[in-house]
């Protein structure tokens, strides 16, 4: 048990001698041990978080450069004056509620 204890304390001292990258950063330390089978869930869940991120990060930023382009050539403001225009002419061509015939 000793050796466990003793790992526990190794990593976060470790890191405490390490420069942070950014004062708004701590490095995330998660205690595991196979001896008890015990944190590998909490280690595949930070997996999977991680990996979600870096995927959602990767679709917004073509998203982003998506609109950008699509701003840049006015396809975004022709598109938006049509549906104001279709918009404005749906409007008119409804009967108000309430009204007489």
């Amino acid at each position: 048990m000793g050796i466990v204890r003793c790992g526990r304390r190794l990593p976060t001292g470790a890191l405490t001698n390490l420069p942070p990258g950014s004062p708004n950063w701590a490095t995330p330390v998660l205690t595991m041990s196979a001896a008890e089978s015990r944190g590998f869930g909490a280690l595949w869940g930070k997996i999977v978080e991680h990996i979600v991120e870096h995927i959602m990060d990767h679709i917004m930023e073509h998203v982003m450069e998506h609109g950008e382009r699509m701003e840049a050539s006015g396809a975004f403001p022709a598109r938006r004056s049509a549906h104001s225009l279709a918009a404005m002419g749906m409007g008119l061509a409804r009967p108000s509620v309430g009204g007489s015939a």
